[in-house]
């Protein structure tokens, strides 16, 4: 596990590990292989709402806001892809839609398989596939409340 910086409180956030199991997608090119990749986050356990789920089940909630990229400042935090940028996306709602902006990343985010513009928000609804850099891939759903 790489090191930590000091703000991270193991007691008040949940911080998951997993190693994706995802294959390289030659649409995309290179990237790390799939056993490099490791995806952590800081956000509560997911009850309800709209969540983005990682391929190998990882599911983070979005509300407000959720930033993506390789910098621990970013609420997800993508270890191993060399093709994720610092501060690469943002998800989140705003005037209850919900929307992905491609922050200016070097290699860009896709919506299903096709390039976002960067710095222009782009609407998404459950569903929708996301690919930051060209290992992380996450599909937009809702989760309802268990009963």
């Amino acid at each position: 596990m790489p090191h930590l910086p000091g703000d991270w409180d193991f007691t008040k956030t949940e911080l998951l590990e997993e190693e994706t199991q995802i294959h390289q997608d030659t649409e995309y090119g290179g990237g790390a292989p799939p056993e490099a990749v490791r995806i952590y986050h800081r956000a509560p356990r997911v009850s309800e709402g709209i969540c983005i789920e990682f391929v190998g089940g990882k599911r983070v909630p979005v509300g407000e806001s959720v930033r993506i990229g390789r910098n621990f400042f970013n609420e997800v935090v993508v270890f191993g892809d060399t093709f994720i940028s610092r501060r690469h996306a943002e998800i989140g709602t705003r005037d209850g839609k919900l929307y992905v902006i491609d922050l200016g990343s070097r290699n860009g985010t896709y919506l299903n398989g096709r390039p976002l513009p960067k710095r222009e928000e782009a609407p998404l609804k459950p569903g929708d596939t996301i690919l930051f850099g060209s290992t992380a891939e996450a599909t937009v759903i809702a989760v309802e409340q268990e009963t």
